[in-house]
């Protein structure tokens, strides 16, 4: 495990000496495929034997593993996970050297993937919708500006997904590619305070602050009496990356949401590896010790692949990643060619008690994903006998965009999945 932070203080293309500007997708490119490769054209012939990537996404602190080749005056960068839609990327070029020998600054090219958003989702029983999802209207960028979550059944008429069967609704604002605000209403009988959501950003586009306001005695929304309630904010280290995230409440100014809230429930810290992605967190508490303070961990191998994920709880001692703390769970990444082919589920005992089983299309797309529930007869897992007891396919339009997921809870009457009589049970279908 490697936890220094390796310090990166690159340029952008056009300003750094190798290079001619020349990138595709180009410089501030925002409707990029989100398993596209990145090429760097630089103006001479260069050495990236011993280059590496760093490709960070900036909705939060990720990294994307990626395949590197080179040729000349050419570096391609393929990423082997495909990247979150509707973020900014941000592609990174170490160890790069002149033919000559002498070494070259780091070379970087920021971009944003394209929305793929749903704007339907739906329960299904018997072939029919029954409720218990949502319907997004999307601007011509792709982005969900306002979704409608609704009930599983019906309400009063009788029919799934009308009037009397919303939960709430959000509404989104936009500034320059980042959200900005999202106000949640929730319709009489109120389960929950309808609230506005406003967010900040640090330079890097990561969300910095998340404040939430509810309506005061008026009930109403956007009034003088509205009071914020809730104080969600980030700590970063001096390259822009998150190292805590707080729960706070108001501070001397009385007003949550502002720059001098402080922490008064619990915050979470976090552990950065060299390239800039979450590696570990734990949990800290604030007014108590709690017994079930968790702590999290991940593993990633040499080739930027995610191996593990592991839960423990703090032990005796109350100091995250200490020999006492008690393992609750891990969840185990296994790779072939460049994809994540299964995930293993262990418990505390580290023996499997389910999985996770996926496959891709010619182009490396995700097609089908299942859910495994017992190893079989054989006892080993990932082999064909292994019990499925969930299915869902990925499909895909002629421009490469996601057009719909369909999951599946049976086999259907002739016991085999992947048939025409699968039963279907959630559908989520996407813009074309």
């Amino acid at each position: 495990m490697r936890w220094a932070l390796r310090v990166v203080l690159p340029c952008a293309l056009s300003a750094c000496g190798p290079s001619d500007g020349s990138t595709d997708p180009p410089e501030g490119a925002v409707d990029v495929g989100p398993t596209d490769p990145v090429t760097f054209q630089f103006r001479n012939a260069v050495d990236a034997s011993d280059a590496w990537v760093q490709w960070n996404y900036h909705g939060d602190n990720g990294r994307i593993p990626t395949v590197l080749t080179s040729s000349g005056r050419r570096v391609e960068v393929v990423p082997l996970l495909a990247a979150y839609d509707g973020e900014v990327q941000e592609v990174t070029l170490h160890g790069l050297r002149s033919a000559d020998g002498d070494e070259l600054d780091p070379v970087r090219t920021t971009f944003r993937t394209r929305y793929e958003r749903a704007i339907s989702s739906f329960s299904y029983a018997d072939g029919e919708p029954v409720g218990g999802g949502f319907t997004c209207e999307l601007d011509d960028l792709g982005r969900d500006v306002l979704c409608v979550t609704y009930d599983s059944g019906s309400g009063k008429d009788g029919v799934p997904a009308t009037e009397d069967d919303v939960l709430y609704t959000r509404e989104m604002v936009y500034v320059e590619g980042l959200l900005l605000q999202m106000v949640e209403r929730h319709p009489e009988p109120r389960q929950w305070a309808s609230t506005i959501w406003d967010y900040t950003y640090n330079e890097r586009g990561i969300v910095a602050r998340l404040r939430g306001t509810a309506p005061g005695d008026d009930e109403e929304l956007f009034t003088e009496d509205d009071e914020a309630d809730y104080s969600d904010y980030s700590v970063f280290d001096a390259d822009g990356f998150r190292t805590a995230r707080w729960l706070g409440g108001p501070g001397p100014d009385g007003v949550g949401g502002t720059e001098d809230d402080r922490p008064d429930r619990f915050g979470i810290h976090y552990l950065v590896d060299e390239a800039g992605a979450d590696v570990g967190s734990w949990e800290e508490y604030i007014y108590d010790t709690d017994p079930d303070a968790q702590v999290f961990l991940t593993n990633i191998d040499a080739d930027g692949f995610v191996h593990d994920h592991s839960e423990f709880r703090i032990g005796p001692d109350l100091e995250p990643y200490t020999s006492d703390d008690d393992l609750r769970t891990r969840i185990e990444m296994i790779h072939a060619d460049g994809l994540q082919v299964a995930r293993l589920h262990r418990g505390a005992t580290g023996l499997v008690h389910d999985a996770e089983r996926f496959e891709y299309d010619a182009r490396g797309r995700l097609a089908v994903w299942q859910f495994l529930s017992d190893a079989g007869e054989d006892g080993r897992w990932l082999t064909d006998d292994d019990v499925i007891v969930r299915r869902a396919t990925y499909t895909y339009d002629a421009n490469g965009a996601r057009s719909a997921i369909e999951s599946y809870v049976s086999a259907g009457e002739d016991g085999v999945w992947g048939s025409e009589d699968d039963e279907l049970g959630q559908l989520w279908e996407y813009a074309p």
